[in-house]
């Protein structure tokens, strides 16, 4: 939205403009994805559009849908295949939240929620765990939590800088 200022009197007159719709915002900090120039040229970043989660065979027939339409990333397959972990946005505060869906009947979990953001998670060898990035204390670091075990999560790797897991070796000695 665009609407008049005076600088002097600090304060907003006439009515808001929409300018763009669909513009990348984190709620969290009040961040949105966008610029003025000088010449009043905008720019933006939209915002990720929605997606299906679609289990396909080799020969790219549909066999299935996981879940409603979303902005999702990371998707992980269990070690055994039987469990698909994601990061699916959450538009009210334009944060990520955890979920786990059961690939044989779709049924699926929300293992975190809020204004944190908590996403690529990577499965341990054993399935039993997932490690993932959580900016929870600042810059995004590693936790982990048990899956099926609400509020399990724990610090894994916090050092300076951002974090993010991107793969465990088969042995779960490497990360």
């Amino acid at each position: 939205f665009a609407q008049p200022f005076d600088a002097r009197k600090a304060a907003f007159s006439g009515e808001p403009i929409p300018l763009a719709e669909n513009v990348h915002h984190f709620f969290g900090p009040g961040h949105a994805a966008f610029s003025v120039s000088q010449a009043g040229v905008i720019a933006y970043q939209a915002a990720e559009t929605p997606v299906r989660l679609v289990w396909i065979d080799r020969r790219g027939r549909e066999l299935g849908v996981l879940g409603q339409p979303a902005v999702v990333d990371f998707v992980r397959i269990s070690p055994s295949g039987d469990r698909i972990a994601v990061d699916i946005d959450d538009s009210r505060y334009g944060t990520s939240d955890l979920w786990v869906f059961e690939a044989a009947s779709g049924a699926s979990t929300r293992l975190t929620s809020g204004q944190i953001d908590e996403n690529a998670p990577v499965w341990t060898p054993d399935g039993t765990r997932l490690l993932f990035r959580t900016d929870d204390h600042g810059p995004p670091d590693i936790a982990q939590m048990v899956v099926g075990s609400p509020g399990s999560e724990r610090p894994f790797l916090v050092q300076p800088g951002v974090q993010q897991p991107e793969d465990i070796s088969p042995d779960g000695r490497l990360l």
